[in-house]
């Protein structure tokens, strides 16, 4: 029952130590990924109910529902490849990885109560959105392991 305006911002970078154990171009890679990927976002009652860990409310009772999800930086990353090895010849080459972070999401939601909410039923919203923050924490930890794939075209001088 809530209307949700928001925003991704992306903002990452890796860090990676590669190996070529043969000649061929094959690599192992292992390195961090600092993780600044978030959502942000803000939630306002879309009709005249809002239902909040089972609880229904009045959308005159819930002001707005504010939240905020990120990652524990740095996360750890493994993978394997191929591409261009260190001594290549000039020219183009093409390059694929593939592997994994290792990632620790968080979130945080707030509640803000309608101006005419009594204290007590204002405090019974906020339980009830502090339940839903922790339901949502653990499906987020369910994601800890996250697969990632690069393609890449590069130039060697």
């Amino acid at each position: 029952g809530l209307a949700v305006k928001g925003s991704l911002e992306f903002q990452s970078m890796f860090l990676l130590a590669d190996a070529y154990p043969f000649d061929n171009g094959f690599r192992a890679s292992a390195g961090l990924m600092i993780n600044g990927n978030r959502i942000v976002g803000r939630a306002v009652p879309a009709g005249d109910t809002v239902t909040i860990n089972g609880e229904v409310y009045q959308a005159s009772e819930v002001g707005s529902v504010e939240g905020k999800a990120w990652f524990a930086r740095p996360a750890p990353y493994l993978g394997v490849g191929w591409g261009a090895s260190p001594a290549g010849r000039p020219g183009f080459h093409f390059s694929f990885d593939f592997g994994a972070i290792y990632q620790r999401p968080d979130l945080r939601l707030t509640a803000n109560c309608g101006p005419a909410v009594a204290a007590a039923r204002c405090a019974e919203l906020r339980a009830d959105t502090a339940a839903e923050e922790n339901d949502l924490r653990r499906d987020l930890m369910e994601g800890r392991i996250y697969p990632i794939l690069n393609i890449g075209i590069g130039y060697r001088f």
